[in-house]
């Protein structure tokens, strides 16, 4: 896993990748993996937004109920035109069992999956995102 796990301080975790491709792809591409990883997606027509939502139930093995992982996909150009930043968000569940794992996960897969289709992927830190719009 090349992607490293967010701080403990880190209340909305937030990563952005930035590639010279079309938003179009990315979002195809986000949406491909977050489904192999069996989240429900949501994207309405004409958005450059997904919401991806997973229950874990495996966290009834804890004795708790399961809270879903809730991770929120943003697609923006770029201010000069070329490329675009892939702003992946979890906006629920960051503390849930394997969460964070499972995330990583996530974005290592879109990275790959970009990277096989010849556009290279700069990956940013991880940040304390802001909430929900």
């Amino acid at each position: 896993m090349s992607v490293p796990a967010w701080g403990v301080s880190t209340v909305r975790p937030s990563i952005a990748l930035a590639t010279d491709g079309p938003a179009d792809p990315l979002l195809a591409t986000a949406s491909e993996v977050l489904r192999s990883h069996r989240f429900a997606v949501e994207h309405a027509a004409g958005t450059t937004t997904l919401l991806g939502r997973r229950t874990q139930w495996s966290n009834l093995l804890a004795q708790k109920l399961p809270m879903p992982v809730t991770a929120r996909v943003d697609v923006t150009s770029a201010p000069a035109g070329r490329g675009c930043t892939l702003r992946l968000t979890v906006d629920r569940g960051k503390d849930e069992l394997r969460a964070g794992r499972l995330v990583r996960t996530v974005v290592d897969d879109v990275v790959a999956r970009l990277g096989a289709a010849g556009l290279p992927v700069d990956v940013g830190p991880w940040e304390s995102g802001t909430p929900e719009p």
